[in-house]
């Protein structure tokens, strides 16, 4: 098994000293409708993280984000004036702290008023008068709830379930399971996917670890999802039959050091054989 004989002992490393800080991380995300086997739309996400921080304390973890980057773009003409719009959103969540669980779960934003503060900012320039209109007022709405609670929010954030919980969650050793995810779905808005991820351990060295995670998810209302399906989808691709599937699979590979060197996730939601959402992400550090 080579010098590390657990993930526990490379959770252990996490704590890294201060002079190994910042970590830069890139995260790649490729968002694919296929509608009849075609690709109906296209987006992708391009993030830097750089983590300044990061110490164990009593309650878990405390950490330290700034996101230099985030940029998204779509093939869909019509939707690019749209994510534009949507783009000034990642303003106030441009830089978080966190104190995460043993189990690597944000549990609280220490910075909220910051991030509020921010998001004020934006209300009162940008956005001003846009909680007037009845094609913004609902957005901005929401804005006011998640940026003065912010917690909710990055708990359905798939960036934040990929990195932490991983090398930190500990795996229940008789069933294999390693957490549960609770994700918004990609084809029906509202509703939310749990899954149970199975861990399964591929290989330790004294050089790295390598993971594996994978489950199956059930969607929290499957008929209001197939009443959706009826009322919008199956007008697209006539009588096929709605039959939700959803999936998802990562793999992750830690140095010795017990950080992330890379991760791909595969997200497959299917509605039928014929309306299918397929996400790909990838997590790689950044070699300064």
């Amino acid at each position: 098994m080579g010098f590390f004989s657990s993930k526990e002992e490379y959770a252990a490393k996490l704590v890294y000293t201060n002079n190994e800080f910042p970590l830069k991380y890139q995260i790649k995300q490729n968002t694919l409708l296929l509608i009849k086997e075609e690709i109906f739309s296209e987006t992708n996400a391009d993030i830097i993280w750089r983590i300044d921080n990061w110490k164990k304390n009593d309650d878990g973890y405390e950490v330290s984000i700034t996101i230099e980057k985030n940029e998204a773009e779509t093939s869909v003409s019509q939707m690019k004036e749209i994510l534009n719009f949507m783009k000034l959103f990642n303003y106030p969540i441009s830089h978080v702290k966190m104190q995460l669980s043993n189990s690597g779960f944000p549990t609280a934003i220490l910075n909220q008023n910051e991030i509020y503060g921010r998001w004020l900012e934006l209300r009162n320039s940008k956005f001003l008068g846009m909680d007037q209109d009845d094609a913004t007022k609902d957005i901005i709405l929401s804005g006011d709830n998640d940026f003065n609670y912010t917690l909710p929010s990055l708990l359905r954030t798939i960036y934040y379930c990929l990195f932490f919980p991983p090398i930190l969650g500990n795996k229940n050793i008789s069933t294999s399971n390693f957490n549960k995810l609770n994700l918004p779905s990609i084809l029906f808005q509202g509703l939310d996917i749990s899954t149970i991820i199975k861990e399964r351990i591929e290989g330790i060295s004294n050089v790295n670890l390598r993971i594996h995670h994978s489950g199956i998810g059930e969607i929290s209302d499957y008929k209001k999802a197939e009443k959706i399906y009826k009322d919008g989808y199956k007008q697209i691709v006539g009588e096929d039959s709605f039959n939700y599937k959803y999936n998802y699979e990562a793999y992750y590979k830690y140095n010795v050091n017990g950080k992330i060197d890379r991760c791909k996730a595969e997200i497959l939601e299917r509605a039928s054989e014929k309306i299918v959402s397929k996400q790909t992400i990838s997590i790689n550090i950044l070699k300064e």
